[in-house]
Parts: structure tokens; C-alpha cells; sequence
């Protein structure tokens, strides 16, 4: 019954997140779908909460925790007005034993699914191009063109995770062939969307996924050290970005924002105009300049953190980040570091870092409860 559950909670996690990504495309014709944007992730998300408690095994300390994290999200609701810190401890909730493999193998399915269905649609005018920036950004499909580098992003950090762990090893050439091909083919995509973040942070992750067969070679504790101060550096980098001096001409903060297209600058804007509280505030987003109302958005994850959510869930974000590079060391499961690290910098150039459905490695929760997840074959995803 246990292993019939585990499988119904992996259907509902590939079916429900590819609704919550598709009712977010650029639909030529609105329709039940994208009208349903804001219940369909509740839905999905109370789904597998609820099939995860029948069959997991909950000690008296887990749920007195779980239920205290549940009720500061509640009350950090009511301060900002914004569900998506709910939605992440729901989804890490329903997660606690799942495992990184099958986690993984689920977000493949989900985002590739995704991208030959937005394209395929695109094709066929029922979603059409959205395209913006002075160099031409194309969404194909997709509500922009960032949220296409994103899918992107995880599709090509899977890839990676599986080709450090040897998946690809023993696999036939044609196999190989194929994984060659595909990665490619998301390369040109990344390139046409002209996402910068992504395209940033992939070189990042390529880095990482080559720097992983030196760092397995150093002894544990340098390298919790210096994979934790690399974790945790994009958050030191976001708060040096709020002095003024990105506004001033020469300035490396100055030189940073126009790399960034103007990024920091609106962060810097934002807390000059919220500043910083402990539970969090409500804070005006403007996606689009129209009515003589300016574009104003956060494209860092760390700032959204800590300007609308406030310091304490600060502090518990940036905390599970260091928890979790840590335990995939300890663990041994290295190629886990490549996408914990990769959106931890994704966090520094873009919101959705600390989304369930886009930052997949915050739901990587089961390395701290299953006990023998280090077992987990080095050579094969778990089905």
C-alpha cells in the first residue's frame, strides 16, 4: 500500500505541476485553465500533503515542527499577502520521503513535457511569442521569456546531475547520442529566449558539474566549508547591492547593474522604499510600464526574501540552503551540489528561486530523513 502511494504522489506531482506551468502560458484565447492559475497549485499542493501523511511515518518532534512552520506561514500571509512561502513548505512537507532521484526523474518528465507542449502550441497560434528587450527575447509559448531560460535551466542541471553521477556510463551510444542532442537543442533555446539570468547561471552550473571531480577528492570539512560560503555568497552579494553607490557612474555596483539589466538598481529601489521589517510586508509589484506606471519587480530572489518576507523567513531560507549543501556532502551525494548551488545563484539574478515549481533542489528534504539515502545507486535513477 505504502509503494502504491509513494507512486499515486508521483503521479500528482507530474500531472498537478504541469498544470500549474501550463496554465501559466501566453494562451492567445483565455480559457478554464488560465483562469484557474491561483487554485490550481493549492489543489495540486493539499493533494500531496494529504497522500504523504497516510503513508509516511511521523515522529512527535516532526509534526510539533512542521505544524509551528505551517502557522508562521500562515501569520507571514497575512503580512504580505503572498502565498508562495506556503506553497514551498507544503510542497517540502509532501516531500520528507520522497528522494532526490525520483524528485528529479518527476521534474524531467514535467519540464519536458512542458517545453514540447508550448512549442507544439506555439507552432499551431493557440500561445503565442511574447518578445521584449532591447535585444529580442522570445517566450514561445511561455508567459516570458525568463520562465523558458528557467525550464531550460532545470532540464539542463538534470542532465548535468545525471552525466556527474555516471548515469550515462553503461548506457548504449545511441543513448548517449541522444542526451548529447537534447542538451544542445536546450542550448539554442536558452540562446533565442535571451534570458540572462539563465544563461548566466548555466555556465555556472557547467562549472560547478566540472569543479564536482576535484572538490570529491578534498576531505569533508574544507569542503562543507567551501561549498557553504559559495552557497551562501550570492545572499552577501544581494546585500552589498543595496548601498547607494549603483547609482553612481564607474562604480563596480554601477558596472553590475548594467550587466544585470538594471537588476540591482530596482532592488536598491525597493529598499529605499520598504526598507526592511521582521514578519514581512505587502509590497507593490509592476510587471509592466503602462499608465504612466514605471516597471518595478524584484529579479533577486534574496531581496524578495528579505524586503517582502522579512528577516526571520530570510533566516530560515538562507539556513535550509546551508543545510542542505552540507547533508548532500555528508551524504556523499555530490552531484546534488550542482543544482543546490546552481539556484542558489539563480536566486541572485531572478525571482522563482525559492518556488516549488521552479527550484527543484529545495525539495531535496528526504536526505535529512531517509537514513540510507546515501545507498541511493550512484549509476541509475530511481523509479
Amino acid at each position: 500500500m505504502r509503494n502504491f502511494l509513494k507512486s499515486i504522489h508521483s503521479v500528482i506531482f507530474i500531472v498537478g505541476s504541469f498544470l500549474v506551468l501550463f496554465s501559466a502560458g501566453r494562451f492567445v484565447t483565455p480559457n478554464f485553465l488560465s483562469q484557474m492559475g491561483s487554485v490550481i497549485p493549492m489543489g495540486v499542493l493539499l493533494l500531496l500533503v494529504t497522500i504523504s501523511v497516510v503513508y509516511d511515518d511521523w515522529f512527535v518532534h516532526e509534526l510539533i515542527f512542521f505544524v509551528m512552520l505551517i502557522m508562521y506561514e500562515v501569520v507571514l500571509y497575512i503580512h504580505t499577502r503572498v502565498a508562495q512561502p506556503m506553497y514551498l513548505t507544503l510542497m517540502i512537507i509532501s516531500m520528507r520521503r520522497i528522494t532526490p532521484d525520483t524528485i528529479m526523474r518527476n521534474v524531467f518528465i514535467v519540464q519536458t513535457a512542458l517545453l514540447f507542449v508550448n512549442l507544439t502550441l506555439y507552432h499551431f497560434g493557440l500561445l503565442y511569442n511574447f518578445t521584449s528587450g532591447p535585444v529580442t527575447k522570445h517566450s514561445y509559448g511561455f508567459w516570458t521569456p525568463n520562465q523558458l531560460g528557467v525550464t531550460v535551466l532545470q532540464l539542463a542541471v538534470i542532465l548535468l546531475i545525471l552525466s556527474s553521477k555516471g548515469y550515462f556510463y553503461k548506457k548504449a551510444f545511441t543513448f548517449k547520442l541522444i542526451a548529447m542532442i537534447y542538451f544542445s537543442l536546450l542550448m539554442v533555446l536558452l540562446y533565442l529566449s535571451g534570458s540572462r539570468g539563465s544563461e548566466i547561471v548555466t555556465v555556472v552550473a557547467i562549472a560547478i558539474f566540472a569543479s564536482l571531480r576535484i572538490a570529491k577528492k578534498l576531505k569533508k570539512i574544507p569542503l562543507r566549508i567551501f561549498f557553504s560560503i559559495l552557497a551562501v555568497l550570492p545572499f552577501f552579494i544581494s546585500l552589498l547591492t543595496l548601498n547607494s553607490s549603483v547609482n553612481q557612474v564607474g562604480t563596480p555596483l554601477y558596472k553590475l547593474n548594467m550587466l544585470l539589466t538594471t537588476r540591482i538598481a530596482l532592488g536598491n529601489q525597493f529598499y529605499q522604499q520598504y526598507g526592511v521589517t521582521l514578519f514581512g510586508q505587502n509590497v507593490v509589484y509592476h510587471l509592466g510600464a503602462s499608465a504612466g506606471v514605471a516597471y518595478a519587480f524584484l529579479d533577486n530572489e534574496y531581496l524578495v526574501y528579505l524586503i517582502n518576507y522579512g528577516l526571520l523567513a530570510t533566516a530560515l531560507f538562507v539556513g535550509y540552503i546551508i543545510l542542505l549543501t552540507n547533508k548532500a556532502i555528508v551524504t556523499k551525494r555530490y552531484e546534488l551540489l550542482i543544482a543546490i548551488l546552481t539556484f542558489a545563484v539563480y536566486g541572485f539574478v531572478e525571482q522563482g528561486a525559492g518556488e516549488a515549481w521552479v527550484n527543484f533542489s529545495l525539495l531535496f528534504i528526504s536526505i535529512f530523513f531517509i537514513q540510507n539515502n546515501a545507498a541511493v545507486s550512484q549509476t541509475k535513477m530511481e523509479v
